[in-house]
């Protein structure tokens, strides 16, 4: 527990995500009065392979100060990157996990993701989805990966998702760093860790 004046995160459930998504720690304990728990989220896949040391120090990092114990095992990375999907499955309303802030640890890459998003509503209250987006490999040039960058943001502001990620990697640098660059919402906010 935090000392006086410290930010206490209580996390209930942490989960490890590639093409797939699994929980990997959860807690019976009752969260403490006043505190919303958080959800952590953790990439496994393949591309995650040459960040395995500051990946680990990256989860240490964000368990700091919190009720998990910190010998936390992720599994070794392996497949895709199915980040909007297993975003979608820990958030939606079957999750269980609505209004919670999701510390998410990984290199901010999506390879899966085909389709539209939500994004927001228009005047009629009526969905308004993102244009068709492909996350596949060597689908995206730099303007187009930035569109699709900020459909996914729009996406989570949409949903009223607080997405904290500690990316690994120049993946997201470069997509901020694109002609069309978005402005990060104040609902996202986000910390860079190159290695």
């Amino acid at each position: 527990m935090p000392t006086s004046g410290e930010t206490f995160v209580f996390i209930d459930n942490i989960y490890a995500f590639n093409h797939t998504c699994q929980l990997i720690w959860s807690t019976d304990e009752p969260v403490p009065a006043g505190i919303t728990p958080s959800v952590t989220m953790v990439d496994y896949s393949l591309s995650m392979s040459k960040h395995k040391k500051a990946l680990a120090m990256a989860v240490a990092s964000i368990l700091e100060g919190t009720n998990v114990d910190k010998n936390l095992a992720v599994p070794e990375p392996d497949g895709s990157t199915g980040m909007v999907q297993a975003i979608k499955e820990v958030m939606g309303d079957a999750g269980g996990n609505m209004g919670k802030t999701v510390y998410l640890v990984g290199d901010g890459g999506e390879n899966m993701k085909v389709g539209t998003l939500p994004i927001r509503r228009d005047r009629e209250q009526n969905i308004v989805q993102s244009l068709e987006l492909d996350f596949t490999p060597a689908c995206l040039g730099e303007v187009e990966a930035a569109r699709h960058y900020r459909a996914r943001v729009d996406y989570f502001k949409f949903k009223r998702i607080t997405l904290i990620m500690l990316a690994l990697d120049e993946t997201i640098s470069n997509a901020l760093q694109a002609p069309t660059t978005f402005t990060w919402h104040t609902s996202t906010m986000m910390r860079i860790l190159t290695t």
